[in-house]
């Protein structure tokens, strides 16, 4: 069994993989891919660019409503791809595969994360925008100012940070596992497109 605190750094590290996903300019561009349940209207972070070298702490901005209640039985699908580049020329993308049941692409019951340690992150956001810790997740409007999230970057050194800098393009879903008509289940949908730099 992990501590406490091990489980929270875990999850910090998880989340920080993510949020190398969100940059900025032509280094990043997001869109709200549909959903009839959840519109996602703001989202982004200072400062810019990430870069593995020197960034220690990101501050996240955004804002999302969900329209109606959740339903119990729905789950996350998370696609994350980084694209490799060839002779300057060619490009082609690879899948990053589920790591640890959290991070690459992953699909996940979203009513399971409350039984979870990642309980830590989610309920006092849902707390500070006056949601009950619980599921389903309650319809309302969401947001974040300038939130602050301390990233393990310093752990991204030599080889590793090679491989860890480049494109990535990340398409998160939430579908509705009990309905199964054309677009019926699909409730939200963010794509999302970034650089992330080695120095």
């Amino acid at each position: 069994m992990f501590s406490t605190n091990i489980l929270y750094n875990k999850l910090l590290l998880i989340l920080s993989c993510y949020l190398i996903i969100v940059s900025g300019d032509d280094d990043f561009h997001w869109s709200d891919c549909g959903g009839q349940t959840v519109r996602f209207n703001r989202l982004d972070f200072q400062p810019k660019p990430l870069i593995l070298s020197k960034t220690k702490e990101i501050f996240v901005t955004g804002d999302f409503s969900i329209i109606e209640d959740l339903p119990t039985n729905v789950e996350l699908i998370i696609v994350l791809n980084k694209t490799l580049h060839y002779q300057d020329e060619d490009s082609y993308n690879i899948t990053i595969p589920c790591l640890d049941g959290t991070f690459g692409s992953c699909t996940i019951k979203l009513c399971d994360i409350f039984d979870t340690w990642l309980n830590d992150i989610i309920c006092p956001f849902l707390k500070k925008n006056n949601r009950p810790c619980s599921c389903p997740i309650k319809a309302g409007n969401f947001s974040l100012e300038n939130s602050r999230i301390t990233v393990p970057f310093e752990r991204f050194k030599g080889f590793l940070a090679q491989m860890a800098s480049g494109d990535y393009n990340a398409k998160i879903m939430i579908n509705n596992l009990d309905h199964f008509g054309p677009g019926e289940n699909l409730l939200a949908c963010l794509l999302l497109h970034a650089r992330l730099a080695e120095n």
